[in-house]
């Protein structure tokens, strides 16, 4: 229903479904996280996604940080917080669909724990709310801001709705005004303005991807996501999308780990949610159609998963087998029955040592005689041939990718 879709709080209050909290009372804001919850359950809303706030108390709350001083409007928007993660991210994204720059910086500072930061910009967009004036003190016109904007980005924000691009170019303009001019500079100063894109975008988080920039989650590294690309699979592709479908191409022909390794790169749409492109500038599609256009396939990073399939994997004699996975787990031929997710990297390199010192051997005598099987080398240590006709198990960093 349009009701439960856009202003699902309401609805659910006017069915008689759940009652709320007003948000602006002492503890207001995490009995709002619970209750949200609550609702998205019932409804099989995705959470992470949908409105903890009336469309009411939402113009209220934005309301109140136009109103405020700048100390008053940072202690407003980190109240969020007290949701509870979930709930917090879905309602800074609502507080700033329209662009709002003071529910760009609360966002910015749950993701990424830059509170300064977020203090910069909500004091900053202050300082040009009551001095439109320092623009021109600046001395740059609109255009020539979003030009070094530009310059600064790439095509990272390229996938991103036309209002969060312009809070994040707002909320730069902002941050560099109370790093910059506030204490005294005047005119355009090409790198203390790069710093500030870089510190409102969150930091090292624009990376390059096979070639492309890439707005990346906190933490994560562009050699990281060619690392996991590097090890996915098929299966990994598809378990990695929004949509639960494997991605294909424009005309319908299933999109292959081994081509997307190297071809494809990321643009970020918002929320840690990316669609793929691919290097004839193409986007890749999950095969549905929605209102009768093609259906971006979109991938969402998570960190822990891509760091997990990012990581060095020890090499393995044969028969003890190793298959990296989305969920970042790991299953040797030791233990077949076990899941993937349930056994870690680590355990599975144990595991191929366990196997290489007591499974069957390779070789049936070493060629000067030598005991025949396996011989572990510990890490920091280079083999040298262990016994005579044996097999040698390298640690991770002697090895390369391929490998």
């Amino acid at each position: 229903e349009t009701g439960l879709r856009d202003d699902p709080v309401a609805f659910a209050q006017s069915v008689g479904a759940i009652t709320t909290t007003d948000i602006f009372s002492p503890g207001g804001m995490a009995q709002r996280g619970q209750e949200y919850l609550a609702m998205a359950d019932m409804y099989a809303l995705p959470a992470s996604e949908s409105k903890p706030f009336t469309k009411d108390e939402a113009a209220a709350f934005k309301a109140q940080l136009d109103d405020s001083s700048a100390d008053e409007a940072l202690q407003l928007i980190m109240s969020i917080q007290e949701m509870g993660r979930v709930p917090a991210k879905a309602a800074m994204a609502q507080i700033g669909e329209d662009g709002n720059v003071y529910a760009y910086a609360g966002g910015l500072a749950i993701e990424t724990g830059q509170l300064p930061v977020a203090s910069d910009i909500i004091k900053g967009q202050k300082r040009l709310i009551e001095n439109p004036s320092i623009k021109q003190q600046i001395g740059q016109s609109s255009e020539e801001m979003s030009a070094s904007f530009n310059r600064e980005v790439g095509a990272s924000l390229a996938g991103v709705a036309p209002d969060q691009r312009q809070a994040v170019q707002d909320a730069a303009l902002a941050h560099y005004v109370e790093t910059y001019v506030s204490r005294g500079a005047d005119g355009f100063d090409v790198n203390a303005y790069a710093k500030s894109v870089s510190a409102v975008i969150g930091g090292d988080r624009v990376q390059n991807v096979n070639g492309q920039k890439v707005v990346l989650p906190a933490g994560v590294t562009g050699d990281d996501v060619e690392a996991a690309f590097e090890v996915m699979s098929d299966a990994d592709w598809q378990a990695a999308g929004v949509q639960g479908l494997p991605p294909a191409y424009a005309d319908g022909t299933p999109a292959l780990a081994e081509d997307l390794e190297d071809e494809s790169t990321l643009q970020v749409v918002g929320g840690g949610t990316y669609r793929v492109m691919m290097s004839d500038g193409s986007y890749l599609v999950t095969g549905r159609e929605v209102n009768g256009r093609a259906e971006a396939y979109l991938m969402e990073l998570d960190a822990n998963k891509v760091k997990a399939l990012a990581a060095p994997k020890a090499y393995q004699p044969e028969g003890a087998g190793y298959s990296p996975s989305v969920l970042g787990g790991a299953q040797a031929d030791a233990n077949p029955a076990a899941p993937a997710s349930d056994v870690s990297p680590n355990q599975a390199y144990d595991d191929a040592v366990e196997l290489a010192a007591t499974g069957p051997a390779r070789n049936a005598a070493g060629e000067d005689g030598g005991v025949a099987g396996a011989a572990y080398v510990p890490p920091g240590q280079r083999g040298e041939g262990g016994e005579a006709g044996g097999d040698v198990i390298l640690p991770a960093d002697d090895m390369s990718p391929g490998q």
